[in-house]
């Protein structure tokens, strides 16, 4: 290192290189520790989600169910639902499985539960969908999306995801 004149000067730049390079690994790896092929932000199934069409019903939780929104997609969560307006079943995308089932908030929602539902309606595969932004059963909120420009949760760095939590149980 012929520009680096003093050795203290030499490990500082080593150590701040390999700082550098570890949190970027972190970021990288959390990334890798769900399961989303197809759900990352950017994807052609993330563009669905419309945040300014954001808009909510209440509903009856009638059954959990898997779903693979898109051919090749890694599975997801999603659930019907049967409003209570219209008694209209609508399907509601809610995230990759492996990070869905992670959420300890998730044990409130099951089968007869009755909810309000936040999201955006839009078409796939020829099907309206709904994609969840949060879901409400009681006083229990579970929440996978950000509010204000509709990215997953499960695309959030640890810090990320630790801020919004925090902010949400303010709520």
């Amino acid at each position: 290192m012929q520009f680096v004149r003093h050795p203290a000067a030499a490990l500082l730049l080593c150590l701040f290189t390999t700082g550098v390079f570890l949190a970027a690994t972190h970021a990288t790896v959390h990334a890798a520790d769900w399961r989303l092929k197809g759900w990352e932000q950017g994807s052609a199934y993330d563009a669905l989600y419309i945040p300014a069409d954001r808009e909510k019903f209440t509903a009856v939780i009638e059954k959990v169910i898997d779903i693979t929104p898109m051919p090749g997609m890694d599975e997801g969560v999603g659930l019907i639902a049967k409003r209570d307006d219209t008694g209209e079943k609508v399907t509601v995308h809610i995230g990759p499985k492996d990070f869905v089932t992670t959420r300890s908030d998730w044990a409130a929602v099951t089968p007869g539960a009755k909810a309000k539902i936040y999201g955006v309606y839009n078409d796939l595969a020829d099907k309206e969908i709904f994609l969840l932004n949060k879901i409400v059963v009681g006083d229990k909120m579970v929440k996978v999306r950000k509010t204000g420009d509709g990215r997953g949760w499960w695309t959030l760095t640890p810090e990320e995801l630790a801020k919004e939590e925090a902010d949400n149980k303010a709520e």
